[in-house]
């Protein structure tokens, strides 16, 4: 039997909209007005979105761990050049 490949693939902002998902979710939250433009750098504490890089990390934790993060969107035609 043929075994089947195993592949990895960065998904932020190149396979879906995780930014523009998570900033959905954690403006209301916090009562901020953020948007994608407003992330420049990777680590977001270097944005002015959180305080520090821990705050970062618990923000992101948290925001996987809810119902919001199965909101993320399949970036246009990502999903038909990953079948091809």
């Amino acid at each position: 039997m043929k075994e089947k490949r195993k592949i990895a693939i960065d998904i932020d902002e190149v396979v879906v909209e995780y930014m523009k998902t998570f900033l959905d979710y954690y403006n209301p939250k916090k009562g901020t007005s953020f948007t994608t433009s407003d992330i420049t750098r990777y680590h977001l504490w270097e944005c002015g979105i959180h305080n520090s890089k821990e705050e970062s990390i618990k923000e992101i934790e948290e925001f996987q761990g809810s119902k919001d993060f199965d909101l993320i969107e399949i970036i246009e035609d990502a999903k038909r050049v990953i079948q091809d």
